[in-house]
């Protein structure tokens, strides 16, 4: 009953997070794949599907095996709640408050992430007076909000942090250096995506342009970019990844053993 409640509460130490993770990365990604590879005639293509397509019920997606992804992102919401603790348990020794700001909003996350699992992108079905596909934006919107908000948080949280151990000199045991490769990743990906689907809105009207001089049909703006560098769903697929990818090894890279005290 301890051993679980130190779990929930993300009072474990690094073995016992690496193992954790390595089992929610498992169980997570093994759902996913599943649910790609079962994909009608095995077409998901991260260049013109949408991530939430493999959780679609809609007859041109994924009508069979959509359950799959919804289990799957509701268990990775779940799953984040020790992850969750365990980061508020290391930051907070740089800050409590601070720490606390960025879990709760970590946490925001998670909650987001799970609630896409109950409400999937497809049409048909209502929830009260509004369409299922309509709360899975919503929810969808969060869990990534939530989830960037605390990577942001915490990146300044630790900046913060690092300026003030080279200046006082008084605590040398916080490695900030470690934390940096998951941002540098992570925004990298998210860095590009944002560049190449700002560059299609040129991209896009020069294309525009030329079919109406020509009198040709004009083509659709999402449609036009599908497997191209410029498709929303390729960006989308990579930033969920990265997202991930994120998550764990920010956590991997925090401190097993923290000071005592808190710094400001």
């Amino acid at each position: 009953m301890n051993a679980c409640l130190c779990l929930a509460t993300g009072d474990f130490d690094r073995p016992v997070l690496q193992r954790y993770l390595a089992a929610v990365g498992g169980i997570y990604w093994g759902l996913i794949l599943t649910c790609a590879g079962l994909f009608p005639e095995h077409k998901f293509s991260i260049m013109s599907n949408s991530y939430s397509a493999l959780g679609s019920y809609d007859q041109d997606n994924n009508p069979q095996w959509w359950w799959l992804f919804s289990i799957a992102m509701t268990f990775w919401g779940i799953a984040m709640v020790p992850v969750v603790f365990y980061n508020f348990r290391r930051l907070a020794t740089i800050s409590v408050r601070a720490a606390g700001i960025g879990a709760s909003f970590m946490m925001l996350g998670a909650l987001g992430i799970s609630l896409v699992g109950f409400f999937p992108d497809a049409y048909g079905m209502t929830f009260g007076n509004y369409e299922i596909r309509g709360i899975h934006k919503y929810v969808a919107l969060i869990g990534a909000g939530g989830y960037v908000l605390s990577a942001i948080w915490f990146g300044v949280m630790l900046v913060t942090d690092a300026r003030k151990v080279a200046f006082s000199g008084e605590y040398g045991d916080f490695d900030h250096k470690r934390l940096v490769p998951p941002y540098v990743i992570s925004g990298g990906v998210f860095g590009t995506g944002l560049y190449f689907l700002f560059r299609w809105e040129f991209v896009y009207a020069n294309m525009k342009a030329a079919a109406i001089a020509a009198g040709q049909p004009i083509p659709g703006h999402f449609g036009a970019a599908l497997n191209t560098r410029y498709s929303f769903p390729l960006w989308e697929n990579l930033a969920v990844c990265s997202l991930f990818i994120f998550i764990v090894w920010f956590a991997l890279a925090l401190p097993e053993e923290v000071p005592l005290g808190e710094r400001y």
